[in-house]
């Protein structure tokens, strides 16, 4: 089946009075060339309470916190898509969204589709004119209208490939390049004056120095201080019963400070007060 030509003839749309300078006006939907865009026609006849909205810059099409369940049809316009990370921290950008007669997109829809609050504020960025669609509606677009079922799968997707690369992204950040290590007792773990280049993590036994001591772990971790400065190792440390250890490349320094940001934080108690 041939795509759906979405074509639109202007809009015409009058001036905002400044008692609603802040809030969205209707555009008549007789200034949209339905008859070149049969989908959207059979959509607006077959849902009643769809309106027909038009967003000046820095209104705001869907809130983020809202548990409203409807979604948006942008048919000509531009938007950002903001999260806030809470009260005073200003909000971080996802992405930039645009539509034109040839592209429109939707906004919103998953406020619908996967329930719950919104997770983003949609904010037009340059007057936006979009179909506020109710629940309803994106039935009715799934079951009788499959262009634009085409264009919501096709955004569907596109968000799905960017959540797993932010996933992947993140994931990287605290991903550690490390091996299992198995020492019997009276082995030597490190050896004074060798370069710290592999940061061992203690699971299971217990070590001690040359003389018997032993040692208290840092989070688990052996002597953290010289891996994570790239120093040498001060002291010989030996498994004094059958250990079990992590041992994390030095490459992974800046992961393992994001993975245990308490092992930071319990050498920094360690200092003396300047």
């Amino acid at each position: 089946m041939p795509e759906a030509d979405w074509g639109f003839r202007p809009i015409r749309a009058g001036r905002k009075s400044a008692d609603s300078a802040s809030m969205p006006t209707h555009f008549d939907l007789d200034d949209l060339d339905l008859d070149a865009n049969e989908e959207v026609r059979r959509l607006v006849a077959a849902v009643p309470g769809i309106q027909a909205l038009r967003f000046d810059e820095g209104e705001i099409l869907a809130e983020q916190g809202a548990t409203d369940p409807h979604g948006f049809l942008v048919l000509r316009g531009a938007m950002v898509v903001e999260q806030s990370k809470g009260e005073g921290t200003p909000p971080s950008m996802l992405a930039q969204l645009d539509a034109a007669g040839d592209r429109p997109c939707f906004v919103g829809e998953m406020a619908h589709l996967g329930g719950g609050p919104r997770s983003a504020s949609v904010r037009a960025t340059f007057p936006t004119f979009a179909l506020r669609i109710p629940p309803e509606g994106f039935d009715v677009i799934t079951e009788e209208l499959p262009g634009l079922t085409r264009v919501l799968c096709r955004q569907l997707s596109e968000r799905l490939r960017e959540a797993n690369a932010s996933l992947q992204e993140a994931a990287g950040l605290v991903a550690l390049d490390c091996h299992q290590v198995q020492v019997d007792a009276g082995e030597v773990i490190v050896s004074a004056g060798q370069p710290a280049t592999e940061l061992f993590q203690l699971v299971l036994g217990a070590a001690q120095t040359e003389e018997g001591a032993p040692v208290e772990a840092v989070c688990e971790f052996l002597d953290p201080g010289s891996f994570l400065t790239g120093a040498a190792y001060p002291r010989t440390l030996l498994a004094s019963e059958p250990c079990f250890l992590v041992a994390i490349a030095a490459q992974s320094r800046e992961a393992l400070l994001r993975r245990h940001p308490e092992l930071a934080l319990a050498l920094l108690a360690e200092l003396e007060p300047v």
